[in-house]
């Protein structure tokens, strides 16, 4: 029974680094332009 259990921690926490990344660049990728936008009103102003 532990070693399900920790073969399931595990698996939870390689999902965990391999899903942050992927989330931090998505939030990068739609976030970016929007932050751009803001800077370049920011700066043109």
């Amino acid at each position: 029974m532990p070693k399900t259990k920790f073969q399931s921690v595990v698996f939870t926490a390689i999902m965990a680094f391999l899903c942050f990344p992927a989330a931090l660049c998505l939030q990068v990728f739609f976030v970016g332009p929007l932050v751009r936008k803001i800077f370049r009103t920011i700066f043109a102003a």
